[in-house]
């Protein structure tokens, strides 16, 4: 799997948090939620327009990054605000989460439970970062913003986004001493609603040919892809087959390009690392690495 930086991850998904940690991590692994901020009744009430994103992210090395940026706020005014355990619409935004769960000074503070406060600049916008040394549950749901008397005033779902993996096709020796020259690219996306989409798109091909391609439980290095990916691991027609394994065989057009798309009612596992084109008699002749 491709590694990544930190930063270039919460850049990529919109938040502008500086970061001075070098870390690098598996992307499959990571967990990026986020949502807009909008103005509750009783913060437009007070003539407020608030606006603006909350993104939250966890990251397979046990650390949960939260990070806001608002505007429409009143300046030089600081402002309270915190990730709650339930969604905006839900008694808006229910109570603070928190990372154990309890009563008194020792669990109500900024490191068991996930802080966002800011001071709104002169132009009334504000922009907070917070880390923590945990994995934040489920229940860590939106990000609510709080005036200077407490009132809930603007709130933020923090909703799943699509995890994206795909990675470009070589062609492997028994590939090449074949004639091929197979180049193109394969992509997968785990959506946050259960289900995982995979397509390829290929050229290099002989035209109008038939061939197997399927997802693969190791990468394209390793045992040139291992044996075929399946959700539930069995042997036997039962788990043999497109439904159980993802499955992007497809036909060549008459200039030796293919394309192919399956959608699977389940969210594919870490080891779903590969995508692999077989030739008519099962040779391996391509791989793409879903980083």
């Amino acid at each position: 799997m491709k590694a990544l930086n930190i930063k270039s991850v919460l850049c990529t998904f919109g938040s502008a948090a500086l970061i001075s940690l070098p870390m690098a991590v598996n992307a499959s692994n990571i967990q990026v939620s986020n949502g807009k901020v909008h103005t509750f009744a009783s913060g437009s009430e007070r003539g407020y327009d608030i606006r603006g994103k909350a993104t939250m992210v966890r990251l397979p090395s046990g650390i949960t990054i939260a990070d806001l940026r608002v505007k429409g706020l009143s300046p030089n005014t600081t402002y309270g605000s915190h990730v709650h355990n339930q969604a905006c619409d839900n008694g808006n935004g229910g109570g603070h989460y928190q990372h154990e769960t309890g009563q008194g000074p020792d669990f109500v503070n900024d490191s068991n439970e996930i802080w966002l406060s800011f001071t709104s600049n002169a132009k009334g916008k504000g922009k907070s970062f917070a880390k923590h040394e945990h994995i934040a549950r489920e229940e860590a749901q939106s990000v609510v913003i709080h005036d200077t008397d407490g009132a809930r005033i603007a709130c933020a779902d923090l909703s799943n986004l699509p995890q994206l993996t795909n990675g470009k096709f070589e062609t492997f020796t028994a590939g090449i001493e074949r004639g091929y020259d197979i180049r193109g690219k394969a992509k997968m996306v785990r959506m946050p609603n259960g289900k995982t989409t995979a397509n390829l798109l290929v050229k290099g091909l002989l035209p109008n040919t038939a061939y197997g391609s399927h997802v693969h439980n190791q990468a394209c290095n390793n045992g040139n892809g291992g044996g075929h990916y399946q959700h539930e691991i069995g042997q036997g027609p039962d788990y043999v087959n497109d439904s159980n394994e993802i499955w992007l065989s497809f036909t060549s057009n008459a200039r030796g390009k293919g394309k192919s798309f399956a959608k699977h009612e389940h969210i594919a596992r870490e080891e779903a690392q590969s995508v692999v084109i077989h030739d008519t008699d099962g040779t391996r002749i391509a791989c793409a690495d879903l980083n």
